[in-house]
């Protein structure tokens, strides 16, 4: 049996009372945030379907934006659509009056002009726009479909502009036409012919795939029915011959204008050679291969159309103009077909692509020989780390010599370039505190304000900081200087005798002054016997002396700036232990203070020149060193305790000499601890690079098909040479050490470039026409491209890598070489990926074998006007009456399209009904499924609330101790 005491039931009735409080909490923020769902944990199954229920609210928001725009652009066309029909249906009425014979010339001259007026009224209609789209214009929307006379807009391309439909997405899976181009409303639904593409484009997988393929293009003219008949003159004197004429007449302008197929071929068959594309093409992308197919397409006409008419310019234009606009390629729902224009029909003969691989098989280059920078070490005057102080002296001038190198920056051999690039005045001279640090810590000082000297002689001669580095030793701790492998060095003047006057430590003296203070002066003067600079010369300062100043106390007043007086003894009565105003010195009663103000040092180098190049004179040098020793001294008296009054001891420059003026009441007594300062003298034998050799890797470049001499410059493009390469190249870099070298043991993380790629066609014929290319310009070409393509990859590199690093040169002979710098190794080898689509069936590409009779623009709407102006003006009946079938032709396209139209416009309309349902549906499932139930959570707040009140009043019934349980 287990026992309850009194504190477990405290402990489970708190528990209970913490639960009920968190449970009111929870109620609390369901209601506040209007949502009981607050993580994925509260409750993961309604929280994956109010995502997805959100996901599908925004998705057909979408769909909604998109049916809107839609629903605009199709409501715009109606209203053109039915504005043209209304035209259609006032020229059909103005045609049946002035060819019903009742109407007068006069009449019909009035109908013409209102036809005139209704022709420029539709010519509107066709260049009509929404929000400055132009509608009929396919994908150009930025060009009207026709001018001020009907004409088609030359910049649009009329045989594939039926195809250019604009697309929207609708829904999910469902894409629609929101467009009809003004071939459709405007022209004959037989405009044009096609040769369709048997299969679709074969991309692969991958983002990009690599295709290719080339056909012969043909075309064949066809000849049209003459407008008017020519009638035989002889006939016409006879009523007979008269009424033969005109029937003959009547039977050439109906054939013109019911025919709608051509028979009659117009002159030979027309070969404009090769056409071909071929490249690396985005997924999916066929309007890129339908434009490069066009480009070759154009390229072909162009080069017919000078073969045509070599000696006439003009009527070269003019065919060149007839065949661009008379053939093309388009995108035909994800296939590519070729149509035909005007009077022409085309056909195809393809063929297979073939194309060169460029080939690489596994190459490393061989393991890395470094060339070294060149190290000057000391050889004389090693710095000294003994003591708490360190002395650093170093004055030379250095010279260095360029050498030449060749077009990639590397060395070709050790004959160097004049003039020699002289550093002047590299000096250093100064004391370095060495209390807390380490020698190392030290050396690195040192070499850090060396390194600083010769940084402002490198860019005074435009070099790089980086040329000459000082680094140190890290097993003596003495500098060295680094110089880069490039350049020769030479170190000169590097004693600096020449230009450096040295100035050294007073000699030990002391000074005691006179008890007696008539004899007593002032001042003391001590000369610090330096050596007289020389105007204009550099001054080397190198002071280290021990400094002790002892200030004696005075016996009385008289004369004396200090009373002393002996115990109990009125201070105006003399002491009797000393003569008043004398100095107490050796009594034992009054002791003196000392400063000992230690080591006094300096070391530093004076110009002798002005920042204006001046010379300066002995005494402005005197003074520059006098000032530093009086900062040195001002610095030790202050930090003594007790401190020195500054004012007791000063430096000072008199008659031509360098001076220490103490206050004549002290003793001063000066130690000569100078320590010798030796300059450091570095290696100064000449440095010679050594030049750069590298070792390098052949990729062979395909050989050209090799072109027959006296080929026909039709047949060029049958030796063109197509070139896939798909290189993967591995760089392996060196980590450098503090002097530049690298060092083969310590390996920087590997590059990787697995996209070096040349997938290129290579024109045989020169583009200017003056001839082609022989197979060694285009192997040249290919290895330019190579070239170009590595250095590109390289150049992205990040951090880029020195462009000295990886060559890449041709050879002339058909390789090109990667030349490797020392300080990393490649790895070259062809990718695996090969273009399946290249050796693959052609059937994805448009194949006609022979010729289908060309469908001819019949009578355009606004040519059919045209001639309804024609024949009221002429007052040709009959052409009138035959006129109307064309004229019913169009009002039945129009009504045709104006149904497709409004077919179109009425789905939007549902469609954007559903959405708007979609919406208040989803938003109420979604509210049913994360909003809280304020009256359900009300309730259960209340219920809470009441739980949480009873709780308190039986806690604290059970929390009051009994005196039973008080006793036990």
């Amino acid at each position: 049996m287990i026992r309850i005491t009194q504190s477990m039931q405290i402990a489970r009735t708190l528990l209970d009372q913490n639960l009920n409080l968190q449970r009111m909490n929870d109620y609390s923020n369901d209601m506040s945030s209007r949502t009981n769902l607050h993580r994925p944990s509260d409750d993961p199954l309604r929280v994956a379907r109010t995502m997805r229920l959100t996901t599908e609210l925004r998705v057909n928001e979408t769909y909604k934006q998109d049916l809107q725009a839609a629903h605009s652009w199709t409501s715009k066309t109606d209203v053109t659509l039915n504005t043209l029909s209304d035209i259609i249906k006032r020229v059909r009425e103005l045609t049946v009056q002035a060819a019903s014979g009742e109407k007068t010339q006069e009449d019909k001259q009035k109908i013409m002009q209102e036809i005139k007026q209704l022709k420029k009224a539709a010519t509107e209609l066709a260049n009509d726009d929404y929000m400055g789209r132009y509608q009929f214009s396919g994908y150009k929307t930025n060009h009207k479909f026709v001018d001020e006379k009907g004409k088609y807009n030359q910049e649009l391309d009329l045989a594939g502009l039926k195809y250019e439909k604009i697309n929207y997405n609708i829904g999910v899976g469902q894409k629609t036409d929101i467009n009809f181009t003004g071939v459709e409303v405007f022209g004959n639904e037989n405009f044009t012919t096609k040769t369709r593409a048997v299969e679709a484009i074969p991309f692969t997988d991958e983002p990009q795939s690599v295709l290719g393929s080339k056909m012969k293009v043909k075309l064949q003219k066809y000849k049209k029915p003459k407008d008017y008949y020519d009638k035989n003159t002889a006939n016409l004197n006879t009523q007979a011959g008269a009424e033969a004429e005109d029937k003959e007449n009547d039977k050439v302008e109906e054939k013109y204008e019911k025919t709608t197929k051509l028979t009659d071929l117009d002159g030979n068959e027309i070969d404009l050679g090769e056409v071909s594309f071929y490249g690396s093409y985005k997924k999916g992308d066929i309007n890129a291969i339908v434009e490069d197919l066009n480009k070759s397409l154009r390229a072909q006409i162009a080069k017919k159309a000078k073969e045509m008419y070599p000696s006439n310019p003009t009527k070269e234009a003019e065919i060149r103009k007839e065949l661009e606009q008379s053939v093309q390629f388009v995108n035909d729902d994800g296939k590519i077909s070729m149509v035909t224009d005007k009077d022409y029909a085309g056909k195809i003969e393809a063929d297979k692509l073939a194309l060169k691989e460029i080939q690489k098989t596994k190459e490393t280059s061989t393991q890395p020989t470094i060339n070294k920078n060149s190290e000057l070490g000391v050889t004389s005057g090693q710095l000294v780390y003994t003591g708490n102080t360190v002395r650093a002296y170093f004055n030379f001038d250095m010279e260095l010599t360029e050498y030449n190198k060749d077009a990639n920056g590397d060395i070709i051999n050790t004959s160097p370039k004049t003039p020699t690039i002289k550093l002047k005045d590299i000096t250093l001279s100064k004391e370095y505190d060495k209390t807390g640090k380490t020698d190392e810590e030290v050396a690195k000082l040192i070499a850090a304000d060396l390194q600083t000297q010769i940084n402002a002689q490198l860019m005074k001669n435009g070099l790089p900081t980086d040329t000459v580095k000082v680094t140190v030793d890290p097993a003596t701790k003495q500098p060295r200087l680094i110089v880069d492998r490039e350049y020769g060095v030479k170190l000169t003047n590097t004693s600096g005798a020449a230009s450096i006057t040295s100035a050294t430590s007073p000699a030990t003296q002391t000074y005691n002054p006179n008890a007696n203070p008539s004899s007593n002066p002032v001042i003391n003067e001590t000369d610090f016997n330096v050596t007289t600079p020389t105007a204009g010369a550099s001054s080397l300062v190198n002071f280290n002396f021990g400094l002790k100043l002892t200030e004696y106390k005075r016996y009385g007043q008289a004369g004396g700036d200090v009373l002393i007086s002996n115990p109990g003894v009125n201070p105006a009565t003399p002491p009797t232990s000393g003569t008043p105003g004398h100095l107490a010195i050796g009594d034992t009663n009054y002791p003196p203070q000392i400063f000992d103000l230690g080591n006094i040092s300096l070391v530093k180098t004076y110009s002798g020149k002005n920042d204006d190049g001046t010379n300066k004179t002995a005494n402005d040098i005197l003074k520059e060193i006098a000032k530093d020793l009086q900062a040195n001294i001002s610095e030790k008296a202050a930090s003594h305790k007790p401190p020195l009054d500054t004012s007791k001891i000063k430096v000072e420059v008199k008659n031509g000499k360098l001076m220490l003026l103490t206050d004549g009441n002290m003793k001063m007594e000066i130690t000569n601890t100078a320590g010798t300062l030796t300059q450091t003298t570095f290696d100064d034998s000449p440095k010679t690079p050594n030049p750069d050799t590298k070792p390098a890797m052949d990729i062979d470049i395909p050989n050209p098909d090799p072109m027959p001499a006296g080929t026909d410059p039709a047949e060029y493009s049958k030796y063109d040479t197509h070139v896939y390469m798909n290189l993967k190249m591995n760089i392996q870099r060196y980590q450098k050490d503090e002097n530049g070298n690298a060092t083969t043991n310590k390996i920087l993380p590997n590059i990787e470039i697995n996209d070096l790629t040349i997938n290129k066609t290579y024109k045989r014929e020169k583009p200017d026409g003056s001839g082609v290319y022989t197979d060694a310009e285009i192997k040249e070409q290919i290895a330019n491209d190579i070239k170009a393509k590595i250095e590109e990859k390289l150049s992205q590199i990040n951090p880029p890598l020195d462009k000295k690093m990886i060559n890449i040169s041709y050879d002339g002979a058909g390789k090109v070489k990667i030349a490797v710098n020392q300080d990393v190794s490649v790895t070259v080898e062809s990718d695996n990926q090969k273009p399946s689509s290249i050796d693959s069936s052609v059937g994805y590409m448009p194949h006609k074998t022979a010729y289908e009779e060309p469908t001819r623009e019949m009578m355009p709407f606004f040519e059919m006007m045209d001639r309804l102006m024609q024949f009221m003006d002429e007052g040709n009946s009959k052409g009138l009456s035959r006129m109307l079938d064309v004229v019913d032709y169009h009002a039945k396209n129009t009504q045709k399209i104006q149904g497709i139209g409004g077919g179109r416009t009425n789905m939007y309309n549902l469609m954007l009904e559903r959405t708007e349902d979609v919406k208040l549906n989803y938003s109420e499932l979604l509210s049913d499924t994360r909003d809280t139930d304020y009256n359900e959570t009300s309730m259960k707040m209340m219920v809470a609330q009441y739980v949480y009140r009873a709780s308190l009043s039986v806690t604290a019934k059970i929390i009051q101790p009994s005196l039973v349980d008080f006793l036990r």
